[in-house]
């Protein structure tokens, strides 16, 4: 009996602790499991895809050398060792920079462009823009852009969350977006800065305005291949991002004007948020209607210049309009005065390079110089050079 009892609990004993064990490694495996980003070297993606089921890891979707895929730890240090690999690191999230909308109506029978439009001499700018801004192609990274909007025409896009399902918005953030950049002159709604540019939807972010950082990477890349002038983004991360940076590079390379939101955090100074913080982008903060930093803008020396940003009324869902804050708002106010200086002849005294057309810096200077200054004298961490000014920005 003395045996039996024995050889029971040793048999217990290690039942026990076998499933223990199993248990634990199970949930260390689990916690370890992330989304990443690998950035290769040169490869094709047949040998990426082998090196990732080596580590064990499963791929996401792919970028120009790079790949994203989930993986556990271990999977990602083994990478890390290899020389094939440059460099590893996190698929953060990033987010739209609106405040919250509130819904207006379905239809407004009345055009009305928002106090913004106004206060940067949109309209007075048209005279000096080839028609308006046609001909200048605007990308819009962002929650996708309804495509039954009567006050949006939108030229194309991509979805590069699910390719081929449509870039139609399911949020409202990127028609709000697009509709200050580009609503139509058509006597309803509202009015864009630049209503005759070519807009294009990327639609890189998801119902509830969340994304990933290789999704936005994706849309760059996908800018940057269709030939866009402008790409705005009104998006924001807490987390420096190398490869994000080195897409936003690749793209002013190209020629490709980038305007980013600066952040909501404010009112404390040197909140700036990511990828606004990149010197190659134009970080845009946010004013009231008083000429006034609002209280929530993200104040840093990376701000370029500031824009009407509170209580913007644009188009939204659907065939609606809503009234939204936040530099999410700002941004577009730019991105709009950017294209509608593309539109023009490029000045001799803004032309460095003598190639008579418009680069990235010499459209950045000539925002900058062209911005009515706010605040201290000069550059300041709230408004950078000003408030932008579209009708002295096109002279």
């Amino acid at each position: 009996m003395y045996r039996i009892i024995m050889k029971t609990l040793v048999i217990s004993f290690i039942f026990t602790l076998i499933f223990n064990i199993v248990i634990v490694d199970y949930a260390q495996s689990a916690e370890k499991q992330g989304r990443f980003v690998v950035v290769f070297k040169d490869m094709t993606e047949k040998q990426k895809d082998k090196i990732i089921k080596e580590v064990g890891g499963s791929k996401i979707d792919h970028l120009n050398n790079a790949s994203v895929l989930n993986a556990n730890q271990s999977g990602i240090n083994k990478l890390k060792t290899r020389s094939d690999v440059k460099y590893i690191e996190e698929d953060v999230q990033i987010f739209t920079l609106g405040r919250g909308a509130s819904n207006f109506s379905n239809f407004q029978p009345k055009q009305n462009a928002s106090w913004g439009f106004w206060k940067i001499q949109a309209q007075d700018a048209w005279n000096k823009a080839t028609g308006k801004g046609e001909g200048i192609k605007v990308a819009v990274i962002d929650t996708g852009i309804s495509i039954i909007h009567p006050d949006l025409v939108v030229a194309g896009g991509v979805n590069v969350i699910v390719p081929g399902r449509g870039y139609n918005d399911d949020n409202g953030h990127g028609s709000h977006v697009a509709g200050i950049i580009a609503a139509q002159d058509n006597l309803i709604g509202v009015i864009g800065v630049s209503p005759k540019v070519s807009l294009y939807a990327v639609k890189a972010l998801d119902k509830n305005g969340a994304g990933y950082i290789s999704s936005i990477i994706r849309g760059i890349e996908w800018a940057i291949a269709s030939n866009m002038s402008v790409i705005n983004l009104s998006v924001g991360s807490d987390s420096d991002s190398q490869i994000l940076h080195d897409a936003i590079t690749k793209a002013t390379n190209a020629g490709i004007v980038v305007v980013v939101a600066a952040g909501n955090s404010g009112p404390n100074d040197n909140t700036v948020s990511y990828p606004a913080k990149y010197q190659e982008v134009i970080a845009v903060s946010a004013t009231n209607q008083n000429n006034t930093i609002t209280s929530w803008s993200s104040r840093g020396s990376e701000v370029d210049v500031a824009a009407p940003g509170e209580n913007i009324v644009s188009t939204y869902l659907g065939k609606g309009y809503a009234m939204e804050s936040g530099t999410s708002m700002a941004a577009p106010f730019v991105s709009g005065v950017v294209a509608l200086i593309k539109s023009i002849n490029i000045s001799s005294s803004y032309d460095s390079d003598g190639d008579g057309k418009w680069d990235v810096n010499e459209v950045l200077n000539k925002i900058k110089n062209t911005a009515t200054d706010l605040g201290e004298s000069g550059f300041d961490n709230y408004y950078g050079y000003g408030i932008i000014n579209a009708n002295s920005a096109t002279q």
